[in-house]
């Protein structure tokens, strides 16, 4: 399977499209290259058809094909959504129906936890395995290390950062649970390991600035390095690593089952495991694919 992902840079929404391009290929277990082709003359866009940003292609065609008489231009892309709404992004669903039809050997997301990972193997650390240790400034301008948690009767590493869409769905969702289980030993532990050079808007400094205006009750510590989010084997944005008292990571994956909407969350992942844990007991669900944006590396 051919997959080409075209993008106009005075588009904002082509990264986006691109993570939810990369997810749903995650869910779906696709192993595909995606060939991403910035586009940068009116003749590239006439060459390429390309009739906006971002415009996706599944062995050549679009994935939602254009009319007859579409203009091929260097323009942002408008995508009539499944109930009529106008968006900037095509939906989950038109990415998952062109990536179906173009084979015939298409993974089915499955919901056992075996074939999960053996479709889409995930972190570095296993449900079982010791936190890996740590120390990383903070936007307190205090050095945090994993150990000083050890206190704790539960610690929730999450990889997080500041612009992704994911991550501001949930990081109130983040406050909120830290504000509910503080007071039975619960700590969160955020950490941003996105190269600023690519995405300033993930700096140590734009990093401050976002806790104090959304108000993190949690240290949101600066991975500039990378070094811990790769020993940690973390992918996506946000991702979380629960670890118990002794330092056994107990669960792994996303917060909940619906970042778009907290009212509509039927499994509540992380709140679920820490009760769990904090209860003596085994989570009962131990991972899950993490949903976000990708980690942006150097």
């Amino acid at each position: 399977m051919k997959i080409t992902f075209l993008y106009y840079e005075d588009c904002p929404s082509h990264e986006v499209a691109l993570d939810r391009l990369h997810q749903v290929m995650a869910e779906e277990g696709i192993q595909a290259e995606v060939e991403i082709v910035k586009v940068e003359t009116e003749e590239q866009a006439q060459r390429l058809r390309f009739i906006g940003s971002p415009t996706i292609l599944v062995n050549g065609e679009d994935i939602v094909p254009p009319p007859p008489d579409a203009h091929y231009a260097l323009t942002c892309r408008a995508y009539r959504l499944e109930d009529g709404r106008i968006s900037p992004l095509p939906s989950p669903d038109m990415i998952r129906r062109a990536l179906k039809g173009a084979t015939r050997n298409y993974a089915v997301r499955s919901t056992q936890h075996a074939t999960l990972r053996r479709n889409n193997p995930m972190a570095n650390l296993k449900p079982g395995d010791k936190a890996i240790p740590f120390s990383l400034p903070g936007v307190d301008d205090r050095q945090h290390a994993l150990a000083d948690y050890a206190d704790k009767e539960a610690v929730a590493v999450i990889f997080s950062c500041n612009h992704c869409p994911y991550v501001q769905a949930w990081e109130d969702r983040m406050v909120q649970i830290q504000a509910d289980y503080a007071d039975r030993g619960v700590q969160l532990i955020a950490i941003s390991a996105n190269d600023a050079q690519k995405y300033p808007a993930d700096s140590f400094p734009e990093m401050k600035k976002r806790a104090q205006e959304k108000g993190f009750n949690f240290p949101y510590l600066y991975d500039e390095t990378q070094e811990i989010a790769r020993a940690y084997g973390a992918e996506r944005t946000p991702e979380v690593f629960l670890f118990d008292k002794s330092g056994v990571l107990r669960y792994h994956g996303a917060i909940d089952d619906n970042y778009e909407n907290p009212n509509a969350v039927q499994k509540h992942y992380l709140r679920d495991a820490l009760d769990a844990v904090l209860a003596g007991q085994t989570p009962p669900v131990v991972e899950t694919p993490p949903v976000g944006c990708t980690i942006k590396w150097k």
